[in-house]
């Protein structure tokens, strides 16, 4: 099953957005694992420099590649790799345009060509294409996003609301006003004890902290409930992922964090994948 829904954006000049909603529930086959050891602060080393889409909705292309210009993707590149800048992610963005469910494409040069915004599922889909990843695995709660940066960056797709378009002086932007549009940024860090996450904007180096800022866990868990999703690019280090078997024996898929996602509370699109996965596991005489 797809879910997808085109969210309108209240244009700010140099904040633009662009994310739209596309969850399948084919994702549900691709989950991080969860780590072996206990969630620890961690902070990724952005080897590129800040984007700045300008005047496109092209935050999907820009945290594609920010995922890519980061470690441990970035050294897993082939030697003479395609530069990692600005230009590879209006490229990335192009893909996703035109592998998403969205009607239009965006084509930098053609008339015919509508900056439709994307998704980050088609978003790391153009990076398989690409040849910049080997694949992806998605997080679908707060813990396994933890969890998913413990071994490298993640991106992750929210409503953006006015709140979040100034950080404070300490650099953390708050999910408070009205909803602007939905916009798909990089996240490259965690600190545990202050119950931050560490995210790159793609609107220049002069805004926030540099190009940098926080999202508090309670803010990030709040977005990923309202139509939000998480996808982390694996490196051309390590081979493409193996989908969970769900037929005919779902238990290696039916896991205890699972269980915990599908029966949390959920709204939209993640509310619907909640609901088929718990019929699915009845189905299958698995608790639920």
């Amino acid at each position: 099953m797809i879910y997808y829904r085109r969210i309108e954006e209240y244009v700010v000049p140099g904040k633009r957005l662009g994310r739209n909603v596309r969850h399948d529930s084919e994702s549900l086959r691709y989950l991080v694992r969860a780590p072996s050891k206990a969630i620890v602060s961690v902070l990724h080393d952005r080897r590129v420099g800040i984007f700045d889409q300008k005047d496109t909705g092209s935050c999907v292309g820009q945290a594609t590649i920010g995922q890519v210009g980061t470690d441990n993707l970035y050294g897993a590149l082939p030697s003479g790799h395609v530069a990692v800048d600005e230009a590879l992610a209006i490229e990335a963005y192009s893909i996703a345009t035109q592998v998403d469910d969205f009607p239009g494409y965006y084509k930098p040069g053609d008339p015919n060509s509508e900056d439709t915004g994307s998704d980050g599922l088609s978003g790391a889909k153009a990076a398989v294409q690409l040849g910049l990843a080997s694949g992806y695995l998605h997080a679908v709660t707060l813990q396994d996003m933890k969890g998913a940066l413990q071994s490298g960056p993640v991106m992750v797709g929210t409503v953006w609301t006015a709140g979040m378009d100034n950080p404070d002086s300490s650099g953390l932007v708050h999910a408070t006003g009205d909803v602007r549009g939905g916009h798909e940024y990089e996240v490259i860090g965690l600190d545990v004890d202050r119950r931050l996450f560490r995210c790159v904007q793609s609107w220049g180096p002069d805004w926030g902290d540099h190009g940098f800022f926080d999202v508090s866990d309670t803010d990030m868990d709040q977005l990923l409930h309202r139509e939000g999703d998480c996808t982390q690019l694996l490196p051309l280090s390590v081979p493409p992922p193996t989908p969970a078997p769900v037929d005919p024996d779902v238990r290696a898929w039916w896991t205890e964090e699972m269980q915990s996602w599908a029966r949390a509370h959920h709204s939209g699109s993640n509310g619907k994948a909640a609901k088929a996965s718990q019929k699915l596991a009845k189905a299958k005489g698995l608790p639920v």
